[in-house]
């Protein structure tokens, strides 16, 4: 963590996940992007590296789960289908261990369906972003995501 001026300050008022304003303090929130598809994964990293976060990338389900033992990031964002084992596994997983049982996660899928979304909500997803999607969509719901979470 870094001390940083107070022009510094007035400048990150709008990035409330990078400024603690009773500390002075940038505190940069860690996202785990989880997907099969390289395109996507880079997609990703570029948007919220943009928005200020650090960014880890997983390519499937098992690099997730050690991932975010090994990283504990603040929030997940999971692809639903993917091979070897889906999103829906992957966040039953991450929920049945005490390390990772609190990482908000938001569920990434092209699949949008009624079921999906209730799916979805029934295992305890943070929130669901359908394929494609704006940047800004995305990173709104994470900062509202992240938000709830403190």
């Amino acid at each position: 963590m870094l001390l940083i001026s107070e022009e510094k300050q007035k400048s990150m008022i709008n990035k409330p996940h990078l400024f603690t304003p009773t500390t002075g303090k940038v505190v940069r929130k860690r996202i785990l992007v989880v997907d099969d598809e390289d395109d996507t994964l880079r997609f990703l990293e570029k948007t919220l590296l943009m928005e200020g976060f650090d960014v880890t990338l997983a390519f499937d389900g098992l690099s997730a789960l050690d991932l975010a033992k090994e990283e504990r990031p603040d929030l997940i964002l999971l692809d639903i289908m993917m091979p070897i084992m889906s999103g829906y596994e992957v966040l039953e997983k991450l929920h049945a261990e005490p390390e990772t049982s609190n990482i908000p996660v938001i569920f990434i899928s092209s699949a949008y369906t009624a079921e999906v979304i209730r799916m979805s909500r029934t295992m305890g997803a943070a929130g669901y972003i359908a394929k494609p999607f704006a940047p800004r969509e995305l990173v709104d719901q994470i900062k509202r995501v992240l938000e709830m979470k403190e």
